[in-house]
């Protein structure tokens, strides 16, 4: 009977103690793995970002290589305002905004880091455009890499926060 008595006493101990770290450690640790979580998301690339990229006004750039010569081969340089869509480790997605005689027309690059870890697409519909791109960060408000077209000539590429 004394055997019984104590299995039941370390029973209501156990769940005493379960009750009690549910209602006060569960939160605490509930945002310790909140914040880590966070804290790595933050972290891609092996560059930490103080400001989520998606909460900053971008500025798209590029600058043709010296045999590329594009749509308009004496259009060597060129800026986009641009927004950062989504930006974690399995997608980066921007949408730039360029003048079309008069008319603000949207570019799309999209990035799926799983299905191809290596290269995002991009492309707009008029004229109608498409190729490759690769960016990485440098600092939090700075990536750079490489644009191509569909012919394979290349462009440096650059991501400037503008605020």
């Amino acid at each position: 009977m004394k055997t019984n008595k104590k299995i039941a006493i370390g029973a209501l101990v156990v769940l005493l103690v379960s009750i009690v770290w549910t209602k006060w450690m569960g939160p605490v640790y509930e945002q310790w793995h909140f914040d880590r979580k966070k804290k790595a998301e933050e972290k891609v690339g092996g560059v930490e970002l103080s400001r989520l990229p998606t909460e900053k006004k971008w500025m798209l750039s590029w600058r043709k290589l010296p045999e590329t010569e594009g749509v308009n081969p004496s259009l060597r340089t060129n800026s986009f305002n641009a927004v950062i869509m989504k930006y974690d480790r399995f997608e980066f997605k921007i949408f730039g905004y360029y003048n079309n005689h008069g008319t603000t027309d949207v570019f799309i690059m999209y990035w799926d880091r799983a299905a191809e870890p290596k290269y995002g697409s991009w492309s707009q519909k008029n004229p109608p455009l498409q190729g490759n791109w690769f960016l990485e960060p440098v600092s939090d408000n700075l990536f750079t890499g490489w644009a191509r077209n569909r012919k394979g000539e290349e462009s440096s590429l650059w991501l400037r926060a503008i605020d």
